[in-house]
């Protein structure tokens, strides 16, 4: 494995297990809000399994070029859905049944174990992720303008073996992430880099800062 870390993060820890395979992996720790939206009808979301927000990667450009041809990630605005019609509800401000997302309580300048459940597993460049700024209008879809970078894990960085050397992580891969100072309620936006191909898994994490 080649890997390195761009700070804030800890730590990085896999372990292996046995896991269904399909499509493809989701954030459970702390629960996304695809996860939560799927697993709370009293949300009013209509979304799919967690597992399958997957568009092309390049975030946060808007147009990424893989072997010639023009790739789009995430619209702003459809950041949390990715674009993907069945997950529109995701960048609802509030729940359609007008409750508040869930949010997992943090501790500000904190630690925070990011866990991410691969159904199936993919060769991988990176992990990376993002957080609202302290100025960001969550009454408001997402967009880039309202996000920072967090915190980047390089999985394999030689894009010109990234095709067939890039090792498989295994399903259970956890990050130990350090949280910023702030305070009420935040958006971390995570993003899944696959390696050898031009896709990309997004999942959006309810926070509460305190």
């Amino acid at each position: 494995m080649t890997s390195s870390i761009d700070a804030p993060v800890l730590e990085i820890a896999t372990s292996e297990s046995d896991a269904p395979m399909g499509r493809h992996g989701y954030v459970r720790t702390p629960r996304s809000r695809v996860v939560a939206a799927h697993d709370d009808p009293n949300l009013g979301a209509n979304v799919p399994e967690p597992q399958s927000i997957e568009v092309p990667k390049g975030f946060p450009a808007y147009e990424y070029v893989h072997k010639g041809q023009i790739q789009h990630p995430p619209p702003d605005g459809k950041l949390l859905s990715a674009g993907v019609a069945p997950y529109a509800d995701l960048d609802r401000p509030v729940s359609p049944s007008g409750r508040p997302w869930p949010a997992m309580a943090v501790t500000s300048g904190g630690t925070m174990r990011m866990t991410w459940w691969l159904t199936a597993r993919h060769k991988t460049e990176k992990w990376h992720y993002w957080i609202t700024k302290d100025d960001a209008d969550l009454s408001q879809p997402l967009t880039r303008a309202m996000l920072e970078p967090l915190a980047t894990i390089h999985w394999h960085q030689d894009k010109a073996t990234a095709d067939w050397m890039s090792p498989f992580p295994i399903n259970d891969v956890q990050h130990w992430i350090k949280l910023p100072r702030k305070t009420g309620w935040h958006i971390i936006y995570a993003v899944w880099d696959v390696a050898d191909t031009a896709m990309a898994f997004y999942q959006g994490i309810d926070v509460d800062f305190r």
